[in-house]
């Protein structure tokens, strides 16, 4: 449906331009009083960036999507962040569900670690993890592209994230300060396009151009974003798809907390960590899925294995 009413779209707006340009007229006049409306109606700003990308993007959900929750057991993972390699080198949860993640990508890479594009599936030459980081003291938020997450061991993508998102939140990330100039003072309704333009350029045609700031692929297989720093009542939050994106799947990484487990018909406590997953059902469904879960699963249960 998408790509009907994209090419319903450009062909109303083609015809108009070629041979009867009163049509554009109607079309920009009718934007022009929406825009003035609301400006009218509800004066102010317009909002900071992450809140006018979000309404920009978002319609009600209509899509086949795959929403899973995992209850990992983080024992073994919380004694390897308590050892002295993990804290010299500030490793977390998070750098730890990344990996986790991209060797889940790498054990399904002909099924999930790639895009749809004009109604083919093309897999990823490498398998790339996008980490969303906060910034603007929390009101907005960039990627960290992670490449060949998958070949890294947690100590080198935790170096990789944390340097990058102090970058970011010091102000001094050029990709993102490009973006923000661009988008700073635009509308919601005309930011959808230049991201829409930008996700075609960058997964559809698999370009990527500099000097607007535009990376082939730029948000990897997977997108990750970990919600556990904000502490309680982030234990059991499920992240949204951007359309944008383009990815195969979207994962929230919640609160570790305790929780009563059974082990050998005992009742005991040990510290759980619920990650969900919402995942493109055009490109897994239960069963593919499998084998790169269990994948997932033993690096966070068994984080020793993969240092």
């Amino acid at each position: 449906m998408a790509v009907l009413s994209w090419t319903f779209y450009w062909t109303f707006l083609i015809y108009g331009l070629l041979f009867h340009f009163e049509i554009i007229k109607i079309y920009i006049s009718l934007l022009v009083i929406y825009l003035l409306f609301g400006f009218l109606y509800y004066p102010g700003n317009f909002g900071s960036i992450r809140r006018r990308v979000s309404l920009s993007l978002w319609d009600p959900p209509k899509e086949g999507m795959i929403c899973n929750k995992m209850e990992l057991d983080a024992t073994n993972a919380l004694k390897y962040l308590q050892s002295q390699q993990a804290r010299d080198n500030k490793i977390t949860i998070t750098h730890i569900c990344i990996r986790a993640l991209a060797e889940c990508l790498a054990q399904s890479r002909y099924v999930a670690n790639g895009k749809i594009v004009f109604g083919k599936y093309i897999p990823h030459d490498t398998v790339d993890i996008s980490c969303l980081v906060n910034v603007q003291e929390g009101t907005d938020l960039t990627a960290v592209l992670v490449k060949n997450a998958d070949k890294m061991t947690f100590k080198q993508i935790a170096e990789f994230i944390n340097q990058n998102a102090q970058k970011a939140k010091q102000g001094k990330d050029d990709v993102y300060l490009k973006k923000l100039s661009l988008v700073k003072n635009i509308p919601s309704l005309l930011i959808l396009i230049i991201l829409e333009l930008e996700a075609f350029i960058s997964y559809n045609l698999g370009i990527s151009i500099p000097f607007l700031s535009i990376e082939k692929n730029c948000c990897g297989g997977a997108t990750l974003t970990s919600l556990g720093g904000f502490g309680k009542g982030y234990t059991d939050v499920q992240a949204p798809f951007s359309p944008f994106i383009r990815s195969s799947l979207i994962m929230a990484v919640n609160k570790i907390e305790e929780k009563p487990v059974v082990r050998n018909g005992q009742i005991g406590i040990a510290p759980i960590l619920i990650v969900k997953f919402t995942v493109d059902h055009r490109y897994v469904d239960g069963g593919s899925a499998l084998k790169g879960t269990q994948s997932f699963i033993d690096v966070v249960e068994n984080p020793e294995k993969y240092l």
